[in-house]
């Protein structure tokens, strides 16, 4: 909009010497960037409201039974893209012509004159400027003379690497948790349930069988109960407790990472660690106490003694000898925790369990690996909203910066006209925009990523269920692909503009300016 009313200022003082007023005049450029601002609207909401839906509801209803998809029209969040988008169009276009209009009209009739060269700041560092180069000078004058086209190329730029970042984010963030639930976070291959109304021969000859079986490395015995949370400011949430005997080697099957410091913690006699997710909703730490109930309403005050990484659902873990503090009871072994062999395939795990399942001391039997293949199954449709945020951001870097080199070069087409009759050639002249674009998108690239950061830990905080505790994980390669795709459609907005400028007519440019 800048641009257009600079372009157009000698015709804009013509209409104020025809005795037009300045609001008619106003009225002209607000109906120009409000029709814009319409049409980007009724494309944008068909986009969003219609297309995006149906490709992530597709791409998720191959691994996850949903019903049709029921479009409706959410007019909260329509009213407020609505609303950003007659801001950012409108209100430039009030802006830019306000200040034109109060120039006085003999002074509109005449061209704009160009920005004076100024000293910077970087003159005052006498050995670092006195190396640069004459055309490296001239780059950093133009970069802090054209102040506001360059902090809009940087604001792209920073938007849509942000959003590369947030999508790549995203896939390491949710792709990789099962692994590290089931890997690194709890350290075992499948789990029984014992038959507490067998006897406790039968229960005991369950665990005989499985140490003595050669594809077993080893199992731990262990007491599980199901408690609830018992406040009303949440969702009711199931609990998993467990407790151990304090001499077994339950380290083997638990991380138990303290989440801010990354220490493995142990059990104590007196209090119990929690997982972080359960934490967080209870808002609770280490030292506080927390109550629990059971099936019966009756309560069960716990203290807290660390709080542990853990990823999928609740679960809070102590020594048989606080159980029985608490509960007021010996701890029974009720479950039986397997580790397998190295390498074995999941076809043999399975048929273990089966056999084990036809047991009397057995109600039940788990296998980590299927749980795995079908967290992994549901986690794959994100990959496709990763590539949405790609192609979305990748548009907008591509639009952001053809737009605003596209004025960089209309708004300089004189000076460029004249170091060409200097003796620049094409590439030299290019080269003397796109330095400063290189620069501009480098500085844009690296607030991007840190935005994206931030972006994404809003996304996982705002989106996370309650049995769900999300890492905040971005891959270093993920910053790299992101900072390279971005610098790609900067590269590419580059090549189209060397052409362009290779096709204007240098002597026709100097008299246009004439």
């Amino acid at each position: 909009m800048q641009r257009m009313v600079t372009e157009q200022r000698v015709q804009i003082g013509t209409y104020k010497a025809l005795g037009y007023s300045s609001r008619t005049i106003q009225t002209k450029y607000l109906m120009y960037a409000g029709s814009a601002a319409i049409l980007g609207m009724v494309i944008g909401i068909a986009i969003g409201n219609y297309l995006f839906p149906n490709i992530i509801v597709s791409a998720f209803a191959e691994t996850v039974a949903l019903p049709g998809i029921i479009y409706t029209w959410q007019f909260v969040d329509i009213s407020f893209a609505v609303g950003i988008s007659l801001f950012t169009t409108v209100v430039p276009a009030w802006l830019t012509t306000r200040t034109t209009l109060n120039e006085k009209t003999a002074r509109l009739l005449q061209p704009a004159t160009g920005k004076n060269g100024q000293h910077i700041f970087l003159e005052r560092f006498k050995g670092f400027w006195s190396r640069l180069s004459f055309q490296s000078k001239i780059t950093w004058r133009n970069i802090f003379l054209y102040k506001g086209r360059n902090l809009m190329t940087i604001i792209g730029v920073a938007g849509c690497a942000m959003l590369i970042v947030t999508g790549f984010g995203l896939s390491d963030s949710i792709s990789g948790l099962p692994d590290e639930q089931f890997n690194q976070v709890k350290m075992y291959d499948g789990s029984i349930s014992l038959n507490m109304d067998a006897n406790q021969e039968d229960r005991d000859q369950v665990i005989s069988d499985l140490t003595d079986n050669d594809n077993v490395e080893d199992v731990l015995p262990l007491t599980q109960n199901i408690l609830m949370t018992d406040d009303e400011t949440i969702t009711q949430q199931i609990v998993s407790v467990m407790a151990f005997k304090s001499d077994s080697h339950y380290r083997d099957y638990f991380q138990m990472q303290e989440l801010d410091t990354e220490n493995q913690l142990s059990l104590s006699e007196d209090g119990i660690l929690i997982t972080a997710k359960l934490a967080s909703l209870l808002g609770v730490q280490a030292g506080d106490t927390v109550t629990l109930i059971d099936t019966n309403n009756d309560p069960y005050t716990f203290s807290v003694k660390g709080v542990i990484t853990n990823y999928l659902g609740h679960e809070i873990y102590m020594t048989d000898t606080y159980y029985q503090t608490v509960f007021s009871e010996e701890s029974e072994n009720n479950t039986a925790l397997v580790q397998f062999e190295n390498n074995l395939s999941t076809t043999d795990q399975t048929q273990i369990m089966d056999q084990v399942k036809d047991e009397t001391g057995v109600i039940g039997t788990s296998l980590n690996a299927s749980q795995i293949s079908d967290f992994k199954d549901t986690l794959s449709a994100l990959d496709l909203v990763t590539v949405v945020l790609v192609i979305s951001a990748g548009g907008l870097a591509f639009i952001v910066l053809y737009s605003l080199t596209n004025i960089n070069v209309s708004e300089r087409m004189h000076e460029l006209a004249t170091i060409k009759v200097l003796g620049f050639r094409s590439v030299e002249v290019s080269m003397y925009v796109y330095r400063e674009t290189l620069i501009l998108t480098v500085i844009g690239i690296i607030i991007g990523d840190i935005l994206g950061y931030n972006l994404l830990s809003y996304i996982l905080n705002t989106v996370a269920i309650d049995q769900v505790f999300f890492p905040i994980v971005i891959l270093r390669q993920s910053y790299l692909y992101a900072s390279l795709i971005t610098l790609a459609f900067s590269i590419v907005v580059m090549i189209f503009m060397h052409y362009k400028l290779k096709k204007v007519e240098m002597v026709s440019a100097l008299k246009e300016e004439d």
